[in-house]
């Protein structure tokens, strides 16, 4: 139990739920209904949301007072070591099935596949994964913010690849009007988008603030720029139709080290968030150039 007598489960799935899938819905429908663009409602909201953060906490952190500490297991606990192996072996033999059958699908269309293409993605498999094996039992085995990581990402990756709603994303956008005419719900596509992003980016809290045992109306500042330079590092067109999972944590990766490389060397904020922005710019403006030579 939490400060107060609320559940930690409850207490999470009430954040996913309300602040989370709720806000998102409001953005969603604003967007979706009024054609408002999207970057306006959101930074809207998000400025709302942190002038409400700083009056709630008056300015200072709020700590978790959870005696079970069960809550700091979300963000700060392991996986045994056993069942870490386990998992990351599974994983493997689903990587390599996943090939095996997209080798499959393709011969029964007709199509082909260089087999030096389906060897390199077998080696990268392969190395990664054998990677992870060895760091992650030799260290303190999967951490619980890891494992979180790749469920999501497997989710979404298959989602997009694999499911008349992850067509329907890139149809949208690709281009809304042509997606609208071939009988996609505009209205409701982009409600799901923006409310499962929402709940995605709450659980994100989540797991922040379980790892600090606290939370802090501060935190959080320049978050955003990390993530459209992931995003937009990772491959994903700011005008739509493309992207992909891995492209972002790709993305996601090179900025991570990028920040703690920089950390390291002692380059001062402001300098930090000169280079992303750089970064950004040259990312925006090679897949401008890229666009015209198709």
């Amino acid at each position: 139990m939490m400060k107060g007598g609320l559940n930690v489960w409850l207490a999470c799935l009430l954040t996913i739920i309300l602040c989370g899938m709720g806000l998102g819905a409001w953005n969603g429908f604003w967007i979706a209904h009024y054609k408002i663009p999207p970057f306006i409602i959101t930074l809207g909201l998000m400025t709302i949301a942190r002038g409400l953060a700083l009056a709630l906490a008056k300015g200072s952190s709020v700590p978790v007072v959870d005696p079970t500490q069960m809550f700091a297991q979300i963000g700060g606990g392991f996986i045994p070591k056993g069942a870490s192996g386990v998992i990351i072996v599974i994983a493997l033999g689903l990587f390599l099935f996943s090939i095996y059958r997209d080798i499959q699908q393709k011969r029964q269309y007709g199509i082909a596949m260089e087999q030096q293409d389906a060897i390199s993605q077998v080696a990268i498999g392969v190395i990664g994964l054998g990677l992870a094996f060895y760091v992650f039992t030799k260290y303190r085995s999967i951490p619980m913010p890891v494992a979180f990581f790749v469920i999501i990402a497997f989710i979404g990756t298959f989602a997009l690849q694999k499911t008349k709603f992850g067509r329907r994303l890139y149809a949208l956008g690709g281009n809304e009007e042509a997606a609208r005419l071939s009988g996609i719900n505009i209205f409701q596509t982009k409600l799901i988008v923006f409310t499962l992003a929402s709940a995605l980016s709450s659980f994100a809290g989540i797991l922040l603030t379980s790892r600090l045992n606290g939370g802090s109306p501060n935190l959080g500042t320049g978050f955003e720029l990390d993530a459209i330079a992931a995003v937009v590092i990772g491959g994903t067109s700011l005008s739509g139709g493309s992207g992909t999972i891995t492209g972002t944590v790709i993305g996601a990766l090179i900025i991570g080290v990028l920040n703690n490389g920089m950390s390291l060397l002692g380059v001062q904020d402001f300098y930090q968030f000169m280079i992303k922005g750089f970064l950004i710019m040259f990312a925006v403006w090679f897949d401008t150039v890229s666009k015209k030579k198709k």
